[in-house]
């Protein structure tokens, strides 16, 4: 019994296919990296536009309340001095925005920026690419 052998050209173009074909599963590797980066800088982009707004609100709104509370807390008791006014309405301030601040830090340690798909789809590829695979 004879064996037969492909002819050369047949090989060279299987070979140059898996070449292209290897080179296309990268490229779209690559793209899927991209999205998915893309869309996890954007939801981080969210929460820290977020957090900057609550920020800047909390700071515009604690002003406004420093002076409210503390013409109302003389007013309540005529012999606190103004500075003991300030002071303990700026230390009720100071907490409500540092538990806003903690609040917009653990959402961000919640973010998850791992390009889970991806590294799904190359742990595949190189489980088929690899001998016996």
């Amino acid at each position: 019994m004879q064996t037969e052998f492909p002819d050369r050209n047949e090989v060279i173009g299987l070979l140059k296919g898996i070449g292209q074909d290897a080179q296309t599963m990268v490229r779209q590797e690559v793209a899927l990296a991209r999205s998915e980066l893309r869309r996890d800088i954007s939801k981080a982009s969210k929460v820290g536009a977020e957090a900057g707004m609550g920020a800047v609100l909390a700071v515009l709104g604690a002003l406004l309340l420093v002076l409210a509370s503390v013409f109302g807390l003389v007013a309540l008791f005529p012999a606190l001095p103004l500075w003991a006014s300030f002071l303990s309405i700026g230390l009720a301030l100071a907490l409500v925005g540092g538990f806003m601040l903690a609040a917009a830090r653990r959402q961000f340690q919640s973010l998850d920026l791992a390009p889970k798909q991806t590294i799904q789809t190359l742990k595949d590829t190189a489980r088929v690419l690899a001998p016996g695979g």
